[in-house]
């Protein structure tokens, strides 16, 4: 399996295990309170992971239908990639991000933990589905216009760190949200 599907897979199972143990340990009341005004609770975190992910999945389906790119080689990213994820990913220090979620990916609904849960759960194990067709594609030079913002375009390996890094810094500030 290619280096970046490998990672994929085994992160969003972790993610999806590690959200399924933090939730299991939550009161209701506790899934969606908010530690303080304009941060999000749990239940928020996780909408928003399962909005990114469902942005994603239509842009991963029209690669898999229509690309005519096949390679069995690993994406690895490069300098800009690197710097990319270091961005999305869990801080090391107390930061201020340098991306704020776009208001198409700003949780608007109120939902229980376990409408939450159950929605990310959903939206990962598709994510996880695709991965057989995306080992077929070259996943280094096929581009995907980014679902934050249209004028940027990846490399589709790069979705396959993406969204894994993604997971973690926002499981991260939902375990954080709880405890605060």
């Amino acid at each position: 399996m290619k280096r970046e599907l490998a990672i994929l897979e085994t992160e969003t199972r972790a993610a999806i295990n590690d959200a399924q143990m933090l939730f299991a340990s939550l009161t209701p009341e506790e899934a969606v309170a908010r530690p303080r005004p304009g941060a999000w609770s749990p239940s928020e975190c996780l909408d928003h992971l399962t909005l990114t992910a469902e942005a994603f999945l239509p842009l991963i389906d029209v690669q898999i239908s229509r690309s005519t790119r096949y390679s069995d080689k690993s994406y690895l990213p490069g300098w800009l990639g690197r710097w990319f994820l270091r961005q999305i990913d869990v801080p090391e220090r107390a930061r201020k991000s340098a991306f704020r979620a776009p208001a198409q990916f700003v949780p608007r609904i109120s939902r229980s933990g376990s409408e939450s849960l159950a929605a990310f759960v959903l939206a990962h194990e598709a994510l996880l589905s695709r991965i057989p067709h995306l080992a077929l594609l070259d996943l280094r030079r096929i581009r995907v216009r980014s679902p934050f913002a249209a004028w940027m375009t990846y490399p589709l390996g790069l979705v396959c760190y993406l969204i894994p890094a993604h997971c973690r810094r926002h499981l991260a500030q939902a375990r954080k949200s709880y405890s605060e």
